[in-house]
């Protein structure tokens, strides 16, 4: 039997979305990670599409994928820490005013225009939406053609690989 179509394929996704997010966010606890769950599910059942056979649930069919997603994501998450806790024992490094006497800041600006330019046109484009036009990341997907969830993901690695640039450059790069 032939593999659906990315029509086909699309046509019984979207009725399955919001219940699979549901689904997602119960095991998982945390909105934004059903989110990206959901996504990591429905990439693999499009991957996987001709394992799918029309007598069966298809739901049923990608609760078991999303499962599989979860409890991997669950299994690698045990071996790494969190990133609200990351987050949380860097803020009052990054928000303490001594750090940032005049100069320090200016090194800080340039070395943050020097690494945007390094990025990607699509991640820089995204970095300066969001933080200069002041767009949100729904507007942002939507110019860009694109899902909120990836507009997330984009704007999280490119604000870590920013980051990490501006330490490099600034000579910082054991710091957090």
């Amino acid at each position: 039997m032939p593999a659906l179509t990315d029509s086909e394929f699309e046509n019984l996704c979207v009725p399955q979305r919001r219940p699979l997010l549901a689904y997602l966010y119960t095991l998982s606890g945390d909105y934004h990670s059903a989110e990206d769950l959901v996504q990591e599910a429905l990439t693999i059942a499009h991957q996987k599409r001709e394992h799918y056979f029309p007598e069966a649930d298809f739901g049923s069919w990608l609760r078991a994928i999303a499962r599989n997603v979860y409890m991997r994501e669950r299994r690698a998450g045990e071996r790494r820490p969190r990133p609200a806790e990351i987050i949380d024992d860097l803020a009052d490094d990054a928000f303490c005013k001594a750090d940032y006497d005049s100069e320090r800041w200016d090194d800080e600006k340039q070395a943050l225009a020097r690494c945007l330019e390094q990025l990607g046109s699509t991640d820089r484009a995204l970095v300066r939406g969001h933080f200069s036009a002041g767009r949100r990341y729904a507007q942002l997907a939507e110019q860009a053609g694109r899902t909120v969830s990836w507009v997330k993901v984009r704007m999280f690695r490119a604000r870590k690989t920013l980051a990490d640039c501006v330490r490099r450059n600034l000579g910082m790069a054991g710091e957090n």
